[in-house]
């Protein structure tokens, strides 16, 4: 997808992409995302790749979170030691 700089806003640009509907999708990116320092009226491409591993490392994550709030041993504590509270 091919979108222009429309502006700058502080430590942002803002972005103006065609959808190729005759409208326009507006979008604001981190400056510091860019390889150069973006300037107004700049083009730049952005292209997505999907990152199954990132994903199921993520997932991996999230669930081991959950597990250690959830998963409490026999003496009211968690699997850390901490003291489990009842609401």
């Amino acid at each position: 997808m091919k979108f222009a700089v429309d502006r700058l806003e502080g430590d942002f640009a803002v972005c103006v992409a065609d959808t190729g509907e005759g409208r326009e999708f507006v979008f604001s990116l981190p400056a510091q995302l860019f390889p150069a320092p973006p300037r107004e009226g700049d083009i730049y491409v952005l292209t997505l790749e999907h990152d199954p591993t990132c994903r199921d490392r993520r997932v991996e994550r999230v669930k081991n979170r959950l597990s250690s709030l959830f998963d409490k041993d026999k003496s009211g504590k968690s699997e850390k030691g901490e003291e489990k509270h009842e609401d």
